[in-house]
């Protein structure tokens, strides 16, 4: 089990999908919620909420991911709802260091994972993908 799963977190974070490559999930809505910043100041920041979801956790939807989801959906968040993104874990820089993030990805259609399996090189599998209900509580 990963470490930060033994504190009461209230938002999903890379550690969630402990195990696994990555999850398509359905947006079930976009709010503003006021949390406290890194510098322990209130702010407001954008959660969005997966439908299906067994944890009922949202992510925090930095500019990054919230502009991944734009180009694949538009920017209008009220239209968000009922659409499918892919979140996967990579290394990034943040604060000064290197930790795992959640980042958005596009839905890989049936036709792309074929070209990609043909394409691959001996040995290389196709990325593993879970619905929602599959993320660890």
């Amino acid at each position: 089990m990963h470490w930060k799963k033994l504190f009461n977190n209230r938002f999903l974070g890379s550690w969630d999908l402990e195990g696994r490559e990555s999850a398509t999930v359905v947006i079930d809505r976009v709010e503003t919620e006021r949390v406290q910043n890194t510098q322990g100041q209130s702010e407001e920041v954008p959660v969005v909420y997966f439908a299906g979801s067994k944890t009922g956790k949202g992510m925090i939807l930095n500019r990054t991911n919230a502009r991944a989801i734009a180009i694949q959906h538009g920017n209008d968040t009220s239209k968000w709802p009922g659409k499918k993104i892919v979140l996967a874990v990579e290394t990034v820089n943040a604060f000064g260091q290197q930790t795992d993030a959640l980042r958005v990805h596009a839905p890989t259609s049936r036709k792309q994972k074929q070209a990609a399996a043909i394409l691959a090189e001996p040995g290389e599998t196709e990325t593993e993908t879970h619905d929602t209900e599959d993320i660890p509580q």
